[in-house]
């Protein structure tokens, strides 16, 4: 069971990770934006976090740097759902800030999972 902390503006892919990681058995806090986030990680330590570049009130970038100052051993996944290019352009910067893996969505909660068992192990 790891701690994650799911940061993503749209309520509906907050939700949906949230079940389908609680379902197996991961410990699971949800923010929409960057203050809410800030919050929980000020609150508590996390094995992962799952971060959506871009959001509401701060990029995903910015947020990645953040809490990588504030635990150095937080495996961190960087998900998007821009266009080719900018998924490129957003796993350079995901990767600049301290992210160890990107997702592009839409993806299948199979590929995120075996992602978290891959970090945790």
């Amino acid at each position: 069971m790891a701690h994650i902390l799911i940061v993503d503006g749209t309520e509906q892919v907050r939700d949906a990770l949230c079940r389908s990681l609680a379902l197996r058995e991961h410990e699971v806090d949800v923010a929409e934006n960057a203050e809410v986030a800030s919050r929980l990680w000020n609150s508590r330590v996390y094995d992962i976090a799952i971060i959506d570049i871009v959001l509401p009130s701060m990029q995903g970038v910015k947020i990645i740097s953040d809490l990588r100052g504030n635990n150095v051993d937080i495996k961190i996944i960087t998900i998007s759902s821009g266009g080719l290019n900018d998924v490129k352009n957003c796993l350079d910067q995901a990767e600049k800030a301290g992210s160890n893996r990107f997702l592009a969505k839409p993806f299948h909660i199979p590929e995120l999972v075996s992602l978290i068992d891959e970090l945790t192990a």
